[in-house]
């Protein structure tokens, strides 16, 4: 079996790492990696797509970013952020990741996308799959109640 650097991560304990937060499904770890205060959130189960994460995971994961981008910004001080979900494609590691990458004017990150040219029927075929129906979303209230008993330090 190929190890996996994500899940040792999210199971074990670094010293270049620092624990910001951590239950039973996930853990945020600050890891230097891009730039000061660079944090990650991974879950301590091995999932590659987003899709096959259970949704409570998921849901528990995102409810964490407000009180950590609060957290991080005074001491950074910043209050410009790139939030990033790595599910799939061109992951560097094959291990579902949300990462929260404080940013400062010049700092040479560019997240930059290409323009692609996509066709008019493409379009309106993904736009009107996309439109019909409705998404729902649990309040921020709901989720912090149902998942969160105490809130980050």
């Amino acid at each position: 079996m190929v190890k996996c650097a994500y899940c040792e991560l999210a199971n074990e304990k670094f010293e270049n790492t620092g624990l910001i937060y951590e239950d039973e499904d996930f853990k945020a770890i600050f890891i230097p990696q891009t730039s000061l205060g660079h944090a990650i959130i991974l879950p301590k189960k091995h999932y590659v797509l987003s899709t096959q994460i259970p949704e409570f995971v998921t849901e528990k994961m995102y409810s964490i970013i407000p009180d950590l981008l609060k957290k991080i910004s005074p001491i950074i001080k910043t209050d410009s952020f790139t939030i990033i979900s790595n599910s799939g494609c061109d992951q560097f590691v094959a291990h579902y990741s949300l990462h929260v990458v404080p940013r400062v004017e010049n700092d040479g990150l560019n997240f930059i996308w290409k323009k692609r040219i996509i066709t008019k029927s493409a379009l309106d075929v993904v736009k009107s799959q996309l439109t019909q129906g409705s998404l729902s979303a649990p309040s921020s209230k709901e989720v912090r109640q149902k998942y969160f008993q105490g809130r980050l330090p």
